[in-house]
């Protein structure tokens, strides 16, 4: 096993060509941050893996079919749109006929809409927050159980 960089948390490869000293990807020397406290290589790792797989899921649409990434909150957001527009039509019209209290009738749903919408669209950011809590903790599991390998051998 490779020296591990404590700035970038790369593994040494017998295959690097750098100096021994230094890190081959970021090129921190080694005897200059040994003593510096940091984040250990292995957090660096799971954060990155965790940042590859979200952005994965994002980019290749694979979060649509494995239920990764919820729609509802664009669809809240999209329904949240059509009722501006549908509620400033509808005092445009009343105001050309006249009816001014249904005018403020419309400008008021619209208030309430949003209200109704957002509250929606916190369920679903929480949801998420807490997926991405529970990802996390099953990572750092993982890394625990690595190292605990490593240690018992």
């Amino acid at each position: 096993m490779g020296k591990i960089c404590v700035r970038c948390g790369y593994e040494r490869q017998d295959t690097d060509t750098a100096p021994a000293g230094e890190c081959p990807r970021c090129g921190v020397i080694y005897a200059r941050v040994e003593g510096v406290a940091g984040p250990d290589a292995a957090t660096v790792r799971s954060a990155r893996a965790a940042l590859r797989y979200r952005q994965a899921g994002e980019i290749d649409g694979a979060g649509f079919t494995a239920f990764r990434t919820m729609y509802t909150p664009f669809l809240v957001h999209v329904a949240f749109l059509l009722a501006v527009v549908g509620s400033v039509a509808g005092a445009i019209l009343a105001i050309m006929q006249e009816a001014y209290l249904l005018a403020v009738g419309c400008l008021v749903w619209l208030v309430a809409a949003r209200l109704a919408l957002e509250g929606i669209a916190i369920v679903f950011r929480i949801a998420n927050d807490l997926s991405a809590v529970r990802k996390l903790l099953a990572e750092q599991a993982l890394h625990s159980a690595r190292q605990a390998a490593r240690t018992s051998d």
